[in-house]
């Protein structure tokens, strides 16, 4: 995935947060719908960070 930035496996509710960055937000969208079409992904939560990090 190109928008994808770092990914860590975590201790949690979630098993994995992945870091994205586009330049919009349809490509944000487009991402999104790319992880969860994985085989094993069961569910995501997404977190927009409005600005320039």
């Amino acid at each position: 995935m190109d928008a994808l930035e770092e990914a860590y496996m975590v201790y949690g509710t979630f098993d994995i947060v992945a870091k994205i960055k586009t330049d919009t937000m349809d490509k944000i969208k487009d991402t999104i719908i790319q992880v969860r079409l994985l085989g094993k992904v069961r569910s995501t939560q997404t977190m927009v960070v409005m600005g320039d990090t």
